[in-house]
């Protein structure tokens, strides 16, 4: 960008969903959004869900039983990573979240900058919870090679 005063940051995300009657009781139970509004938008149902400083963090849009599946081949969207803090007690604590709900969390990670949980929502859209690591490392330039060992949150 030209301006080099110019910050940008995500508004919010646009998610494309079988069913607000299935979708929007996950992101309220599991994730903790409030239900904002629900409306049609061109003639299709939406919901709006808010973490609570914003608006909407993320809209879901209905777009029907016949909607083809997430695919981990395609181009497009791999997950969604959401923030919980900097604390690995709070992950746990969400794990144990999880674990009244009867989610399985599809994986577990330890990345060089946080500890992760990967989930799937009602459409397969896969979600991480993260905190950051006590010591992250932001590398901001070349490359490196980056393994994902399993931990262990119980």
């Amino acid at each position: 960008m030209g301006d080099r005063n110019v910050k940008l940051e995500l508004g919010h995300l646009v998610l494309n969903i079988k069913s607000l009657d299935v979708s929007v009781p996950f992101y309220r139970n599991v994730l903790g959004m409030r239900l904002r509004r629900r409306g049609k938008v061109d003639g299709r149902q939406m919901a709006f869900l808010s973490f609570g400083s914003k608006d909407h963090d993320i809209a879901l849009l209905e777009v029907g039983a016949s909607a083809h599946p997430q695919d981990e081949t395609r181009a497009g969207l791999r997950h969604v990573a959401f923030r919980l803090s900097d604390r690995i007690e709070q992950l746990r604590a969400f794990k144990n979240h999880l674990d009244v709900l009867g989610i399985t969390p599809r994986r577990t990670s330890e990345h060089r900058t946080s500890w992760s949980i990967y989930i799937q929502d009602p459409d397969g859209i896969e979600l991480e919870v993260y905190v950051d690591s006590e010591t992250p490392v932001w590398d901001a330039g070349g490359e490196i090679e980056v393994t994902n060992p399993q931990i262990h949150l119980d």
